[in-house]
């Protein structure tokens, strides 16, 4: 995932990512800073500081098949704990109930 960092891209969080780490793919992306504040560290995404960096972290892992096998598996628990419908669902009627409850108690 290389993305140039600049106005349009600092908030964005691509739902490619997600895809890609549902499908137990390792992702190795520019460190977007709305996908860092959405994500984090150790959750299977590999950041790379810019895209020159990108480039040459993709040479530095593209032998190592066991650990970009681990990074897939971590992405895929973590969106599978997180991301996927009906958490969110329940995340989303958890905070409206506590805000209905909040005005109307």
């Amino acid at each position: 995932m290389s993305f140039k960092h600049n106005n349009i891209t600092k908030d964005v969080t691509p739902i490619k990512v997600f895809e890609y780490m549902a499908m137990k793919k390792p992702v190795l992306s520019t460190k977007l800073p709305g996908l860092y504040n959405q994500l984090g560290e150790n959750h299977g995404l590999i950041y790379c500081k810019d895209q020159k960096n990108l480039i040459m972290d993709i040479e530095k892992y593209i032998n190592q098949k066991e650990y970009l096998k681990q990074q897939g598996l971590k992405a895929f628990r973590y969106v599978s704990d997180n991301f996927l419908w009906n958490k969110l669902v329940m995340k989303l009627k958890k905070i409206l109930l506590n805000l209905f409850r909040s005005n109307y108690s």
